[in-house]
C-alpha cells in the first residue's frame, strides 16, 4: 500500500496541476505539488523504516494481470528491495528539497509544454 501513495500521490498532483494549470495560480500548484510530494517522502521514509528496524526483506506487490499465455503469466506490479528502498527514499527527498524552493523557479518555463499539450 505504501508504495502506490509513494509512487502515484506525486503522479496525480502533476496531473492535477497540467489539467487545471489554466484555472488555477502558480502558487496553489505549487503547495499542491511540494504537498503530495512531502506525503511521499514520509511515505517512503515509513518503507526504509520497513525495511530497516522490522526486518523487511522484499515487498512484492502486483497490481494487476496484464496477460496469460499458457503457464506464463504477464503481471504489472512493484517489486521493492533493501536498495530501491533507500533510492525512493533519496530521490523524493532530493525533489522535495527542491521543489520547496519556491523563490527559485521560474514557473514560465515549468508551464510551457503543458498549456502547447492542451487539447481545446
Amino acid at each position: 500500500m505504501y508504495i502506490l501513495i509513494i509512487v502515484f500521490s506525486p503522479l496525480f498532483s502533476a496531473s492535477v496541476v497540467g489539467l487545471t494549470c489554466r484555472i488555477i495560480n502558480n502558487s496553489i500548484a505549487h503547495y499542491l505539488t511540494s504537498f503530495m510530494v512531502f506525503i511521499s517522502l514520509i511515505f517512503s521514509l515509513k518503507l526504509l523504516y520497513m525495511f530497516s528496524f522490522k526486518g523487511l526483506t522484499t515487498f512484492e506487490d502486483s497490481l494487476y494481470i496484464w496477460g496469460t499465455v499458457g503457464s506464463l503469466k504477464l503481471e504489472i506490479g512493484f517489486l521493492v528491495d533493501r536498495l530501491t528502498c533507500m533510492m525512493l527514499f533519496v530521490v523524493t527527498c532530493i525533489s522535495f528539497s527542491y521543489g520547496s524552493k519556491r523563490d527559485k523557479i521560474d514557473y514560465q518555463v515549468w508551464r510551457i509544454p503543458v498549456a502547447t499539450c492542451r487539447v481545446v
